[in-house]
């Protein structure tokens, strides 16, 4: 891919925790995690979260979770359901005392739209990270890396990884030198997470079993794969299974998966998988902050945190 090596380097990258720089703006763009308290960290959408109370949402939990919010920019287009920069800035003042970090209004793939967003919301006082998306001049990334250490990806979803690989490589090797962090939005490629030193990533794969009936699973070392209620696939990971407190029988047969909310199971199970992953990563990659489970549903976060202080006793 004509990266000079770029790949071979990310064994040495550099402290887990963002280093700050001398601007206000800078100082505050950094993660404070609390290891030994393991929260759950979750990716909160002003488009699908706008009307959750977060004073509510926050107090379902064991430990406080780790949010990094977003606009949601992407699906509202989707959707046809534009996002106003005011509705965003107010929101973002309510609950950013819940927020680990947030990221800028984007408009997709206009990075004077963005710009201009960025600026609205940081006059109102708030400091969002910016991004940068495919398609968009890489001047436009040299100028963000002179003033921001943390920039957000957008525009891969539905790209191959192939491409999403050179491009993400070759932002971070472009401004290397200058220390810059990067988030990955909808990095569901393992592949790619694997290969780069992000400093986060959030992805919806963990709902993606739930969605077609099939476990995504990891053991500690690899994932495995196997069918809802095929016998076999299940007997194969059935230890597995039982490693993450939960019975195997429950997915056996399609009957009483439905019948045992075995939907539900298999995305916390998912979400614990990806737990396990993220903690097989940050040893090889001790630039990474974490992974951002993204999704649209409160209840799947509130009842992978029971799981999770369940696994933890």
């Amino acid at each position: 891919m004509h990266l000079d090596g770029f790949l071979d380097k990310i064994g040495d990258p550099p402290a887990m925790f963002m280093a700050s720089r001398d601007s206000d703006i800078k100082l505050r763009h950094k993660f404070v995690i609390e290891a030994s308290k393991d929260p759950v960290k979750i990716l909160c959408s002003f488009h699908f979260f706008r009307k959750v109370n977060f004073d509510d949402l926050i107090g379902n939990f064991a430990v406080k979770p780790m949010i990094f919010a977003d606009s949601g920019a992407y699906s509202a287009a989707s959707q046809g359901v534009p996002v106003g920069v005011d509705e965003y800035a107010e929101w973002l003042h309510r609950w950013k005392h819940y927020f680990a970090t947030y990221s800028n209004l984007d408009v997709i793939r206009d990075p004077i739209g963005s710009q201009r967003n960025q600026k609205i919301l940081e006059r109102e006082g708030l400091n969002p990270i910016p991004v940068f998306h495919t398609g968009s001049d890489f001047s436009n990334l040299d100028d963000l890396a002179e003033i921001y250490p943390y920039i957000a990806l957008g525009g891969m979803v539905g790209q191959s990884r192939t491409v999403c690989l050179k491009w993400s490589a070759t932002c971070m090797k472009r401004v290397a030198h200058r220390g810059t962090r990067f988030h990955g939005f909808g990095m569901t490629s393992k592949n790619v997470i694997e290969a780069l030193p992000w400093y986060s990533v959030d992805s919806s794969s963990w709902v993606a079993g739930a969605k077609f009936g099939r476990m995504m699973i990891f053991d500690g070392k690899k994932w495995h794969q196997a069918k809802v209620g095929d016998p076999r696939e299940i007997a194969k990971v059935a230890s597995i299974i039982r490693s993450y407190g939960f019975d195997p029988a429950q997915f056996r047969d399609n009957a009483r998966y439905k019948a045992t909310q075995g939907h539900i199971n298999i995305s916390i199970i998912a979400a614990l998988s990806w737990q396990r992953y993220e903690k097989v990563l940050q040893a090889r990659n001790k630039n990474l902050s974490g992974i951002f489970h993204a999704y649209n549903g409160v209840g799947y976060y509130v009842q992978t945190d029971k799981a999770m202080r369940r696994e933890s006793k």
